[in-house]
């Protein structure tokens, strides 16, 4: 999503694009390339920020990471905003942000006037004369946004974009389906993020739903001791948490659209998901399979789980179209 706290601006097609997270110790950031198979990987990286480091020191650290005038985007990790679902307001379409504002004025953490806003409709956009359907509404702190702003500022970097994680995962969750021929269908997608992992439920390029669930330390145990067993019901007080609220969410799937079952759950839990996909597809009776990400650079398989796990939802801005604005 285009976030109007920034003005248009063109970059050139022909050049290296940057992708940018920012970290409470500095940026994780990559860079690509076009190339025929779509944009590719060139460079990627952690740059942290000492207490000792001076302004200018910051800013040349910057420089090197991408020129000046290097077309950039940027994407908001979880902790940095809200992902809210509203009934949308029977307003026009240019009113509909103004509308949000004031209907989740209860529902952010913090002051409304604090914070940027941005809607999206749940699921494809409304034909004409159909009837009004749920908005998601991304709310993130003033401050969190223009911290983007300032790091683009002090490299001179052409930032176009602020985006958010979930939707960064649904380009990854559609393309992945895609592959599979699943565009017509509903499926899910978990990935982790830290000690919480973020659920989303697509159909085509759409999303439909996002839950964050909590991340138990202890299921990669519990799922290798259990490995091929049936004697773990959903009901019993002892299964894991996170496994009776990926069940509750399909249930709730089920009921709100009986007319698109959930046919596949993708997977992303770092170094766990040989172990836990499985697991998970014996529980849920849901076919499980770990999320390919064409994007990813060659060494991929060689990072560490937390360094992929920084760099997956900058994977997944790269697939945000059209990355040259027209």
């Amino acid at each position: 999503m285009r976030w109007p706290f920034f003005a248009r601006r063109r970059p050139d097609a022909s050049a290296q694009q940057l992708c940018f997270m920012p970290t409470p110790q500095g940026l994780v950031w990559l860079r690509s390339r076009p190339s025929p198979g779509g944009p590719e990987v060139v460079r990627h990286g952690l740059l942290q920020r000492p207490d000792t480091l001076g302004e200018a020191d910051w800013s040349e650290a910057l420089a090197e990471i991408g020129r000046p005038a290097t077309p950039a985007m940027a994407v908001l990790p979880l902790a940095d905003y809200q992902l809210l679902q509203i009934e949308a307001p029977p307003v026009p379409p240019e009113e509909l942000r103004a509308a949000a504002r004031w209907r989740i004025r209860e529902l952010v953490d913090g002051h409304v006037d604090d914070i940027t806003l941005d809607v999206l409709h749940v699921g494809p956009p409304p034909g004409p004369g159909s009837s009004p359907q749920p908005l998601f509404v991304v709310a993130a702190p003033n401050p969190r946004v223009a911290a983007c702003g300032e790091l683009a500022r002090r490299a001179g970097w052409a930032l176009s974009v602020v985006d958010v994680s979930d939707l960064a995962q649904r380009n990854l969750h559609t393309a992945a389906s895609a592959t599979l021929d699943l565009s017509d269908r509903a499926t899910a997608c978990l990935v982790r993020h830290a000690d919480q992992c973020l659920l989303t439920l697509c159909v085509g390029e759409e999303l439909y739903d996002t839950r964050r669930l909590a991340w138990d330390e202890r299921l990669p145990a519990q799922a290798a001791a259990a490995q091929g067993a049936r004697d773990t019901g959903l009901d019993d007080a002892g299964a894991p948490r996170l496994l009776i609220e990926l069940q509750r969410s399909f249930d709730v799937w089920e009921r709100s659209w009986p007319d698109l079952p959930m046919s596949l759950l993708w997977l992303d839990l770092q170094d766990d998901t040989p172990t836990l996909a499985p697991w998970l597809q014996d529980q849920l009776g849901m076919r499980c399979l770990p999320l390919s990400v064409p994007e990813a650079p060659p060494e991929w398989a060689d990072l560490s789980a937390v360094t992929r796990r920084q760099l997956l939802p900058l994977l997944g801005l790269l697939r945000r179209q059209p990355f040259v604005q027209p």
